[in-house]
């Protein structure tokens, strides 16, 4: 049975809420004026990304969605397994990091917006598989 997480910080409604610069307040105060007759500012697109695991289990897997260090560490992880999450496409550099280690095969995946930025098969002799994808912002 597939587990899907979505940790809590990551997609909270005052995360995806809250914006990253004077230039976001401003958009998102123009879109408030939008509602009394004036255009609407340009929502903010975001990108899609996937990580996924598959293979033999259970396997333990690590993985690091905000760039900062701040990791996620499960143990004896039944497979397949992936989270997914969304982050703003005009923000700075995005680092995704994905570690799994098995004693059998397992491949681990990121997918930014439907196209396989990584992926990477470990296997009994060579027991860890490390995804890690970076993408730039768009503007």
């Amino acid at each position: 049975m597939a587990r899907h997480h979505r940790p809590r910080w990551i997609n909270s409604p005052a995360a995806a809420q809250a914006p990253a610069n004077p230039e976001q307040q401003q958009g998102q105060a123009g879109h408030a004026a939008a509602k009394g007759g004036q255009p609407a500012a340009k929502s903010t697109p975001t990108r899609h990304i996937q990580l996924t695991v598959t293979g033999s289990g259970p396997v333990s897997i690590a993985y690091d969605t905000t760039g900062t260090g701040l990791v996620r560490r499960e143990n004896s992880i039944a497979l397949p397994w992936h989270d997914e999450y969304r982050w703003p496409a005009n923000q700075p550099l995005q680092v995704v990091q994905l570690l799994v280690q098995s004693t059998k095969a397992a491949t681990c995946t990121v997918t930014v917006d439907g196209k396989v930025a990584v992926s990477k098969t470990s296997t009994a002799e060579n027991p860890v598989a490390i995804c890690y994808a970076k993408f730039t912002p768009t503007r």
